[in-house]
């Protein structure tokens, strides 16, 4: 079965629209497509700067693009907890450079510490939601 353009811009906006339910900001979901294959693109942003995600699934055909991009966005997170996620692996990232980088442990073990509760924290909220 074929896809219209305006099935296509339906679609497209269909995905925008999930974006902005889960509370990313300037959805802008496009897609490519060329004799061989179909590109879907995911590109959202997450605050009011660059920050932001882009995320895509090619395919050969027009209806499984856009079901792999129905996936892809169904399983993402709203944007509270992405952020929340996100700064928690930073803070991550950032324990592991001051170990990496000698800071002494007297220092760093307190920063790992709460950087465990702050996972548990996060994995906590996230099972009950």
């Amino acid at each position: 079965m074929s896809m219209t353009y305006q099935d296509v811009v339906g679609r497209l906006s269909d995905l925008n629209s999930a974006l902005t339910e889960k509370g990313y900001l300037q959805p802008d979901c496009t897609m490519d497509a060329n004799l061989s294959e179909v590109t879907v693109w995911i590109r959202t942003a997450t605050d009011g700067s660059i920050n932001g995600l882009t995320k895509y699934v090619e395919s050969d055909s027009f209806h499984t693009a856009f079901e792999a991009a129905d996936d892809i966005v169904d399983e993402m997170k709203p944007v509270q907890v992405f952020k929340k996620q996100q700064a928690v692996k930073q803070f991550g990232r950032a324990v592991d450079g001051l170990r990496e980088s000698g800071i002494d442990a007297a220092f760093v073990d307190p920063l790992s510490e709460t950087l465990q509760a702050m996972t548990e924290n996060l994995l906590t909220h996230e099972v009950a939601s």
